[in-house]
């Protein structure tokens, strides 16, 4: 059965924990091991050092012999040993942790495997009685003193301690050891320490495949999660085949979260077309409610002098006029997209201003200002008329909205010999420095009846016209300049 990548991942962690802990204790093996290499090295100095001082031992022993006055032999087996005591104690008073002193056999044994009896006398280096393991490096070492071309040295084990005894003979049947005990430094198992060694290589070996798996894997994965971003870049309907695992599971959440952005982003563009069909409305309502507030002024007009028998047709024809208005700016809204530049006429401009100032009048009545028209009688410019009109009729309310009651706001044309200038100024506090970079913008208002839209609307007329609208203002006044071309278009 195959195993899941996330099981997998996990057996591989797994095997990579184990073989971490085995090169820990690897390491701690070869520590060992070249701890055991140093104590070899010990060894071998303290097989040399122990040599050395049974040979001085012997040394002193024949000296002491040759002078004695009395044989050695002759004396009680006690005496010999507290004679020879002082000897040795001599000796090896130049030797660290090394024991010595004399080996006096008694007679041969019975029986050929054991022992002859012995006795040691003049030991020295000795805060007790050696024990079974000393006494049989001290036997040994003597044995190999009798064997021709042995190493001479008898060595002994006692738990994790080696004994290292060195014995010589004497001219007299005797013989001269020493002893020196290195602790710690026989190692009980030696086999299994190679079993153990050769197993955590294995382990790590094993530890160090595991991660080159891991890492070829996650390489692998990191790979595939790349491209399907690239191809995401591409073409935002694409999608890798489902596979197991974890990168699997990153497939999936990749794709959800394009099925998710591809929702949102339909939910945005729908928003996006009410919002702009919200805008057409506003600006319906905007270009329509102006007209219609000339209508009704007209009409109340029209009932006072009623009222007073006083009727003309002025009102019925200034009436009927912003009904014609509203009827054009229909016409203009169903070619939205295609501005109809069709109406546009070389006419003047002076009687395009008075209109304008005339649907305002009553507005200016009411806010208590003045309207004032300054232009050159002789001033022309390739418009369309209702276009113009609903452009300057747009500056004129902002101009009475923002003057105080009392003052004069003024309309200039001015004509120079490539441009046709009209100019709107009022007497207002003037346009904060933190609104002036949005003033054209679609629905920015600072009015709470307004929409936002008389400006941004106005300046995409004066555009349709290959003009310019622009505007000035200081704490004393401001003042919107429309500019355009004059003569025919081209």
């Amino acid at each position: 059965m195959r195993l899941s990548s996330a099981k997998t991942f996990r057996i591989e962690a797994a095997v990579i924990a184990v073989a971490s802990l085995s090169v820990i204790a690897l390491a701690s093996l070869l520590v060992q091991d070249a701890v055991s290499q140093t104590e070899g090295t010990l060894r071998s100095a303290a097989e040399k050092e122990v040599a050395s001082a049974a040979e001085e031992l012997k040394a002193q022993y024949e000296d002491w012999v040759a002078f004695s006055e009395r044989p050695l032999a002759s004396l009680p087996i006690d005496a010999q040993d507290l004679s020879l005591r002082g000897l040795s104690q001599t000796v090896l008073r130049s030797y660290k942790d090394m024991r010595g002193g004399f080996y006096v056999p008694q007679g041969e044994s019975p029986q050929a495997q054991s022992p002859p009896a012995t006795s040691i006398v003049g030991a020295s280096g000795l805060t007790d009685v050696l024990d079974t393991a000393e006494l049989q490096a001290i036997r040994l070492s003597v044995q190999a003193a009798q064997s021709p071309g042995s190493q001479m040295t008898g060595n002994a084990a006692s738990g994790g301690d080696l004994l290292i005894a060195r014995a010589m003979a004497t001219s007299d049947g005797k013989y001269a050891w020493a002893l020196r005990r290195l602790v710690g430094i026989r190692d009980p198992a030696p086999n299994r320490r190679r079993w153990l060694l050769a197993t955590l290589v294995s382990a790590a070996v094993a530890g160090v495949a595991g991660v080159v798996s891991i890492l070829m894997r996650l390489r692998r994965g990191v790979d595939g999660v790349k491209l399907m971003l690239q191809q995401l870049e591409r073409d935002f309907t694409y999608r890798r085949p489902p596979i197991s695992g974890d990168f699997g599971e990153i497939y999936a959440a990749i794709g959800k979260m394009a099925d998710r952005r591809t929702e949102l982003e339909t939910t945005v563009r729908r928003q996006d077309r009410l919002a702009a069909l919200g805008k057409v409305v506003a600006g319906v309502a905007h270009e329509i409610r102006n007209p219609l507030n000339s209508i009704r002024l007209q009409l109340e007009l029209l009932k006072r002098r009623a009222q007073k028998g006083t009727v003309s047709g002025a009102e019925v024809d200034a009436a009927m006029g912003q009904v014609d208005r509203l009827n054009a700016i229909l016409g203009q809204l169903l070619g939205v997209g295609k501005p109809d530049v069709g109406n546009r006429l070389l006419q003047p401009l002076l009687p395009l201003a008075e209109h304008s100032v005339a649907m305002v009048q009553e507005q200016a009545r009411h806010g208590g200002v003045t309207l004032r028209v300054i232009a050159q009688e002789d001033a022309h410019a390739n418009v369309d008329a209702v276009q113009l009109e609903q452009v300057l009729t747009n500056l004129l309310l902002n101009a009475i909205e923002a003057s105080p009651e009392g003052a004069e706001i003024c309309l200039r044309i001015v004509q120079s010999q490539d441009f046709v200038e009209l100019s709107v100024s009022d007497r207002g506090a003037g346009i904060p420095e933190s609104i002036r970079d949005h003033i054209f913008d679609a629905f920015f208002t600072t009015r709470p009846e307004g929409t936002g839209l008389g400006l941004s609307v106005s300046q995409q007329i004066v555009s349709v016209h290959r003009g310019t609208l622009s505007f000035t203002t200081s704490p004393a006044g401001t003042t919107f300049l429309v500019r355009l071309p004059y003569g025919e278009a081209q």
